[in-house]
């Protein structure tokens, strides 16, 4: 079966994946994935750090809070460590990864266009691919949720 058949195939190897994704017009479009490197991580994290900060503001815009309030949930929100696998479970970060691991070796692709415009794949497909550029050992049967896997970084 080939991926214009309507199934995403799921390439991987130690540096990176290949993930080829069925579109909507009958063919089907192939990305080389890179595994998520050091300042990728960085990255991810700062991008769910600010939109930690962002839904905390929104959700308090029209509360009446002090500003010691406001600024010790702010600093709380800064400091606390956020392991990677912390952006599992939310679309847009799930679709940050990708696009982290999508952008090295095709650099036309956008965050605008990953989150937009990809074609949509399966779920499982893309826990396989978030396990795999993340480095991330996929956890036991007992646990399937990518919050409970083990990582370094």
């Amino acid at each position: 079966m080939t991926a214009s058949e309507g199934t995403t195939l799921l390439d991987i190897s130690s540096e990176g994946a290949t993930l080829t994704i069925p579109d909507d017009k009958g063919g089907s479009r192939t990305y080389d994935l890179r595994v998520l490197k050091i300042g990728d991580n960085a990255k991810a994290k700062a991008f769910l750090r600010s939109s930690r900060i962002n839904a905390y503001l929104e959700e308090t815009r029209k509360v009446l809070l002090s500003d010691a309030e406001r600024s010790a949930t702010m600093a709380e929100i800064v400091c606390r460590p956020i392991p990677l696998t912390a952006i599992w479970g939310d679309s847009e970060g799930e679709a940050y990864l990708l696009w982290l691991a999508i952008r090295h070796n095709d650099p036309p692709i956008t965050w605008e266009w990953v989150l937009n415009e990809m074609p949509p794949f399966d779920r499982q497909v893309l826990n396989d691919v978030l396990f795999h550029i993340c480095n991330v050992a996929k956890p036991t049967e007992e646990s399937t949720d990518p919050l409970d896997a083990k990582t370094d970084t």
